[in-house]
């Protein structure tokens, strides 16, 4: 049984859980799993970020904007998309007079 079919889905903290695991585990990939894409990566990194202010999805964008291009078979575009979300989720973040976010 996957752990899909043993969620019990009227329990939301319960799916949160789930999720976040999931997509987490999805951001994680290596590019030689996903051969050499990088962009579903990314976009579960912004989910994790966006929809469940999850902290380390920033981390997880910045270890992809930084893959050398050897593992993504020549290609720079998703680490440059990357690269740039990121920069956009750190300006955007707001930080008052004391230093605190």
């Amino acid at each position: 049984m996957s752990d899909a079919e043993k969620l019990n889905v009227t329990n939301r903290d319960e799916v949160r859980r789930f999720l976040l695991a999931k997509l987490c585990e999805f951001a994680a990939m290596s590019p030689e799993q996903t051969r050499g894409r990088l962009n579903d990566q990314i976009k579960a990194c912004r989910t994790l970020y966006v929809d469940f202010g999850y902290q380390p999805a920033l981390q997880m964008l910045g270890q992809i904007a930084s893959v050398d291009v050897c593992r993504t078979k020549g290609r720079s575009r998703d680490q440059e998309a990357a690269a740039k979300l990121l920069k956009r989720f750190l300006n955007a973040v707001k930080v008052d007079k004391s230093g605190v976010q």
